[in-house]
């Protein structure tokens, strides 16, 4: 820690030497960390099962003990004296942790800390055991993450007493952290539930209009996303159900998006044929082209809107018509007809007759 201009008491001082002559390897790091969490454990009355149930001011005031023994060799309780209060919150969703600093006023004999711990967002991690990474260290549980954040917070209050400013993103910060807790970041991913489902939404394959499955009370049921708000609405057809416009009746099911499978739909469709034509045109010409529709195709042609030829040359009557199974065969077709002369166009619609084709 680089010296700085202020003027130390004695209590100041000795800090600023435990802060500035600490300089351990990792694994001792991680092992004052593990006497810090046993300690904890050992006197919380917050923990249940395998897992912090909530986190109390006491709890702080707990931890701040056991990290002043082990790391600051108590150095840090006689340098803030009284000057330092606890408090968990219910509305922090950002900042896993805050440091307020009073700074000394008229009428006031010293400035004051208030270190701050977001309860919510510890409580809403860690239930389904995924690890959460917190100022670049993976947390497994609770009291790892609270430990991470109580231990930036800390520094800040250091930094703060010491220095009278102190900022996270600067290099002499980071430089701390990582040699006293062995951070490499300063950020969290912790995240409250409504944040966790709005990113599950953005990042989710499931949209609405989808065909998907999901199991319910043991059964597989099919159906389609109606709406994705927290969950997906799901309506799959029942005759129990709710009339909808499309004539059918469906019931609602209210989904996680992690439960639901998106299903390919197969479609029960029957491609449509293509078709040559040759058309007997005014002036003893012939036309020949493809379409769906021949007859529909016909009438184009005959009110001048189907090709620059037939607008010239219009269409008396449809000569003769061969089935193809696609366009581009149809097309294909359609280029060695064009390529004959007459008399062979004659002939093949001889052999391909209108009223043999059938209806299209």
């Amino acid at each position: 820690m680089p010296t700085t201009s202020l003027r130390h008491g004695p209590a100041k001082s000795t800090l600023l030497t435990v802060v500035e002559n600490f300089n351990v390897p990792p694994p001792a790091i991680k092992t004052l960390a593990a006497k810090v969490r046993a300690g904890f454990l050992a006197r919380t009355a917050n923990f249940s099962g395998d897992e912090l149930a909530t986190i109390t001011a006491s709890d702080l005031t707990l931890l701040f003990t056991l990290y002043d023994r082990y790391f600051f060799s108590s150095a840090l309780a006689r340098a803030v004296g009284g000057k330092l209060t606890f408090r968990v919150s219910d509305r922090m969703t950002r900042a896993g942790g805050k440091l307020r600093f009073y700074p000394a006023k008229i009428g006031s004999a010293f400035e004051s800390f208030e270190l701050v711990v977001s309860r919510r967002l510890l409580l809403e991690n860690f239930s389904d055991k995924r690890p959460v990474e917190v100022n670049g260290v993976d947390c497994a549980d609770r009291v790892s993450a609270l430990q991470a954040i109580f231990e930036h917070e800390l520094l800040h209050l250091v930094e703060l007493h010491l220095l009278g400013h102190s900022r996270c993103k600067s290099a002499a910060f980071r430089e701390r952290a990582k040699r006293l807790f062995g951070h490499l970041e300063v950020t969290h991913s912790l995240s409250t539930k409504g944040q966790t489902q709005r990113m599950q939404r953005l990042k989710s394959p499931v949209k609405v209009g989808d065909m998907v499955l999901f199991t319910y009370r043991g059964a597989e049921l099919p159906g389609r996303v109606n709406r994705i708000t927290k969950r997906a609405t799901v309506l799959v057809e029942s005759r129990l159900g709710s009339h909808y416009t499309d004539g059918k009746r469906y019931r609602k099911y209210y989904v996680p998006l992690a439960r639901l499978e998106v299903v390919k739909e197969v479609r029960a469709s029957v491609a449509k044929p293509w078709w040559l034509y040759l058309l007997e045109c005014r002036g003893g010409m012939v036309y020949a082209g493809v379409a769906v529709d021949v007859v529909k195709r016909f009438v184009m042609h005959e009110s001048g809107k189907g090709a620059r030829f037939t607008r010239a040359n219009p269409p008396l009557r449809i000569l003769a018509a061969e089935r193809f199974e696609g366009r581009s065969q149809a097309q294909k077709a359609e280029a060695k007809l064009k390529g004959l002369r007459k008399p062979q166009k004659l002939k093949w619609a001889s052999l391909n007759p209108w009223k043999a084709a059938g209806p299209k």
